[in-house]
């Protein structure tokens, strides 16, 4: 019998931009630790996320585990029998070990020589007694940058900013003019936290973005650019690193 999994894990509310990085994060997690502890999802793994809410549904997940064979490896041939053919101490304590008779034990050839060997099947537990430990695994396998330099990258930078090309609702049309919105808002409005911004830099730039942001024009504001460059001008939320 098959049974639905749908992990639901509620946070403080997101940025926008991570979103589709932790929702494909969740999914990948989830799927990597169901199969590595023999539950494979037997249908697609559908995931869905909100700013406070990330989600993983699984329509048909295995009630037990899969079993499986574990060969292991017990002494040399050359160490197991006498030479009349009877088993010797080791090869009777290998078998004893694995609680059978050395007529069980079988021959497997090894880069190291012809090994004595037994395979032990093990059965698969329930799904309920192993979805802790798969669950664990999803929620310590997320990945965030862990060092200043990692923060400070131009991906997870994009990301904080929430300009990630990553949003799905966001084109790149919707994008631009985000941004040029806030070229002249930030000509318009300087900020005090640049120190090389003298107030007459300060009056240039209010000047010369004031019909634009009168007239609420914000395409294309390409002369707003080229004396922002020009003056090096540090806008807070895109040099704040």
């Amino acid at each position: 019998m098959d049974r639905e999994l749908l992990l639901e894990i509620g946070c403080e509310e997101l940025p926008a931009s991570w979103l589709p990085g932790l929702t494909n994060q969740i999914g990948d997690l989830v799927s990597a630790q169901l199969a590595e502890h023999r539950l494979p999802a037997e249908s697609p793994t559908e995931t869905y996320s909100t700013p406070r809410r990330l989600t993983v549904r699984i329509v048909r997940v295995p009630e037990r585990q899969t079993d499986f064979e574990e060969l292991l490896n017990g002494p040399p041939v050359s160490a197991g029998f006498k030479p009349d053919g009877t088993a010797t101490p080791a090869a009777a304590g290998f078998a004893a070990k694995q609680g059978v008779e050395v007529s069980a034990l079988e021959r497997v050839q090894t880069p190291k020589g012809e090994y004595l060997a037994f395979r032990k099947r093990h059965r698969g537990k329930a799904a309920v007694d192993v979805l802790p430990t798969v669950l664990g695994g999803v929620l310590r396998g997320f990945a965030f940058p862990k060092t200043l330099e990692e923060w400070a990258s131009d991906e997870w930078r994009q990301v904080m900013l929430r300009r990630g090309d990553g949003i799905p609702w966001i084109d790149g049309s919707i994008r631009r003019q985000v941004r040029n919105f806030e070229r002249v808002l930030n000509a318009y409005y300087p900020t005090a936290t640049d120190r090389r911004l003298t107030p007459a830099r300060r009056k240039i730039l209010r000047a010369i973005s004031s019909w634009r942001y009168a007239l609420r024009l914000y395409a294309a504001p390409y002369e707003l650019r080229a004396i922002q460059k020009f003056i090096r001008y540090q806008r807070p939320e895109t040099t704040g690193f």
